[in-house]
């Protein structure tokens, strides 16, 4: 973190700046296990900083204006429009916020150097003439070939044969094998902690806070032996299990049809989840 913009802050916002820390980490390893990196995290998180600054931040009702939502967010108005304009409009292109790897990937199928016909990439020489090493150099910076090289063939997206040509077997890089269904329920998840954490910090001096507060609650020790923090791990996998189902049950028994008038718009529900420090 740059130390001399931080000490411009207030220790309030110094604290909460260093606690983004260890909450980003864990979303910077699921991007770099999914084959993404910080460009698209800039680009996104540019995009949901607009968001909030447009629906939170407006007068009587109406969204905020874009020299206000340019003022708050630090973003210049012509990048804020920008956003704006794209709305839902597929932002992750090649000329754009991408991965170097994916980059290169995308060229070796639709460059006439690297590829025949469109969209079909060639096997490809490791150096030489219309070689890897020419599409490295030509789509990604100043990343080493070898390098690439390495990183695309641990994934398994590409292939070296026994003449030692490279060949594509998959469009996209993906570092490890993640299962999208995965990706979405850690999303649905982490949205909704935060979502919570967000709204319970907003009722702060609030003398209504426990009556509007969301539950969220936590136990942990530093104490345990390694046999008994086995022993925890199941626990809480047989409880929260028994808990989830129990919720769900309830749930389901006060469930009302789904064209009924009585049903509103928004999502309620409870998580549990275990956790423990990394090595």
């Amino acid at each position: 973190m740059d130390h001399e913009r931080l000490s411009m802050r207030s220790p309030f916002q110094q604290t909460v700046l260093k606690s983004l820390e260890g909450i980003l980490l864990p979303l910077a390893k699921l991007m770099l296990r999914c084959g993404l990196g910080c460009p698209e995290f800039v680009a996104i998180t540019k995009a949901v900083f607009v968001q909030a600054a447009s629906d939170e931040y407006g007068l009587r009702g109406r969204p905020t204006n874009m020299s206000r939502v340019a003022a708050i967010t630090g973003l210049s108005r012509k990048e804020v429009s920008r956003i704006r304009a794209e709305g839902a409009v597929e932002r992750w292109t090649p000329d754009m916020e991408v991965t170097p790897a994916n980059t290169v990937l995308h060229y070796w199928h639709f460059d006439p150097m690297f590829c025949q016909p469109i969209g079909h990439p060639k096997p490809l020489p490791f150096e030489g003439e219309n070689s890897f090493t020419t599409l490295v150099r030509k789509y990604a910076g100043d990343i080493p070939p070898g390098a690439m090289r390495k990183e695309l063939t641990r994934a398994g997206t590409v292939i070296e044969d026994r003449d030692r040509d490279l060949t594509v077997r998959e469009r996209y890089f993906y570092p490890a094998a993640f299962h999208e269904d995965f990706v979405r329920n850690a999303a649905f998840a982490l949205t909704n902690l935060g979502n919570t954490l967000v709204h319970n910090a907003t009722l702060v001096g609030n003398e209504n806070a426990i009556r509007q507060g969301r539950f969220e609650r936590f136990a942990w020790t530093q104490y345990l032996t390694t046999e008994s923090a086995v022993a925890f791990k199941s626990w809480v996998r047989v409880e929260g299990t028994s808990f989830i189902e129990r919720a769900d049950d309830w749930i389901g028994k006060k469930e009302v049809r789904h064209r009924d008038r009585r049903v509103e718009n928004r999502t309620v529900g409870v998580g549990v989840y275990y956790f423990e420090e990394e090595e």
